[in-house]
């Protein structure tokens, strides 16, 4: 994540600052950057402060370059603790995501409960079906690639058991990712950029580790 937003960053000083910019011997004052990333997993955080450094192969206590990300948990009963309970519209966005998952998956029963409840109604009666149906494919590609996972890692001990070789949990968990996102892609409901993105590998490289397993 650090090293997403470093790129971002760079990316974006690069449409402010261009050509004879970059060569003056004046100073060019920069917007200040600070980096924050919203999360609402399912996971237990293990830290609350990404580094860029943390990724360096050489590890210094003074890296030549650095970038931090403040990373707030805002699952609804954590955002409840601090201060972005104020913030209306987050604070309700977090609330329906949290009746989604108390519903086990059934938005449209998430979104009806919410908009009684006065929870981003005028947004959910103008945008309802939009809303479902996002919440729908998310909610479910997530699913399948935690049951998927979980059935291919049973599969690969159980293979691994018949041909006398220990696959260990981390490759089944591996390759039940993969299939899983590989399906998820083959069914329209993932793209392949998306797909690659969450196994963490360029496209193209997706392709050819995915390659029969779809």
């Amino acid at each position: 994540m650090a090293l997403r937003l470093l790129i971002y960053l760079a990316r974006t000083y690069e449409r402010f600052y261009t050509g004879d910019d970059l060569y003056k011997s004046t100073l060019i004052e920069l917007p200040t950057p600070e980096f924050y990333v919203l999360y609402n997993g399912t996971d237990k955080l293990d830290k609350y402060t990404l580094k860029l450094s943390d990724a360096f192969k050489s590890k210094t206590d003074c890296p030549k370059l650095e970038l931090e990300v403040k990373v707030i948990d805002i699952n609804y009963d954590k955002m409840q603790e601090t201060d972005l309970k104020n913030c209306k519209i987050l604070s309700e966005y977090s609330f329906m995501v949290d009746t989604v998952r108390k519903y086990n998956g059934d938005v449209e029963r998430a979104v009806k409960e919410c908009i009684e409840k006065g929870v981003l109604v005028d947004y959910l009666r103008h945008y309802g079906s939009e809303v479902v149906n996002m919440l729908f494919e998310e909610y479910n590609a997530e699913k399948a690639l935690e049951i998927k996972g979980k059935e291919e890692y049973e599969k690969g001990l159980n293979i691994g058991k018949a041909e006398g070789k220990a696959l260990g949990k981390k490759e089944g968990e591996e390759l039940g990712r993969l299939k899983t996102l590989a399906g998820l892609v083959k069914d329209g409901l993932l793209s392949l950029a998306e797909a690659a993105k969450r196994a963490g590998m360029t496209p193209t490289d997706f392709e050819i580790r995915t390659v029969g397993l779809a």
